[in-house]
């Protein structure tokens, strides 16, 4: 009850603050930054706003509440975080149906080797050693959302073009009885 609490405290204070709301950008991929360190985090929101809708979260688990909300388009997440850190985010994230195909980048201050496998290997899309170019940051972003956008269309094309009949059992499941 008193985590229940003190997440809820947390929020209000977030919402006052204007954190978890969206930039400018409306009608642009949406990315959602999930970083607890807050000047790291508008920082990087700052850079995007460029070219996307930024949301922004302070852990992983209010970004985890977002993701499911807000359905980004993208999650840059930092690893090393309070209450959910970004390992515990993307197991959430990769195993839920409704948010599975959303890519993932995770950032981390640990340069490691065993790190960053585990981080690809939990189902990340990359993974990104801090300090890094922001530039380079971006450009991961852009493709990742872009690539992501050609297979959604390439999926409906190929989806809508199937008679009723066979859209009709490609998206129910198939029984196993």
């Amino acid at each position: 009850l008193t985590l229940l609490l003190e997440e809820e405290t947390l929020r209000e204070q977030l919402k006052e603050r204007g954190y978890g709301q969206p930039t400018e950008g409306l009608g642009r991929p949406t990315v959602l930054v999930v970083e607890d360190n807050a000047d790291m985090r508008l920082f990087i929101s700052a850079e995007l706003g460029e070219h996307f809708r930024v949301l922004q979260a302070e852990d992983g688990q209010i970004g985890w509440e977002m993701a499911k909300t807000h359905m980004p388009d993208l999650v840059i997440s930092d690893v090393m975080m309070p209450h959910m850190d970004g390992i515990q985010l993307l197991n959430h994230l990769k195993n839920d149906w409704a948010t599975s195909h959303i890519p993932v980048i995770l950032l981390t201050a640990k340069a490691s080797v065993a790190g960053h496998i585990e981080g690809l290997r939990k189902g990340a899309d990359d993974y990104v050693a801090k300090p890094f170019q922001t530039v380079i940051l971006v450009e991961k972003a852009k493709r990742l959302v872009e690539t992501r956008c050609e297979l959604r269309r390439r999926f409906s094309e190929q989806f809508s073009a199937l008679p009723a009949t066979q859209q009709l059992t490609a998206i129910l499941p198939v029984s196993t009885d």
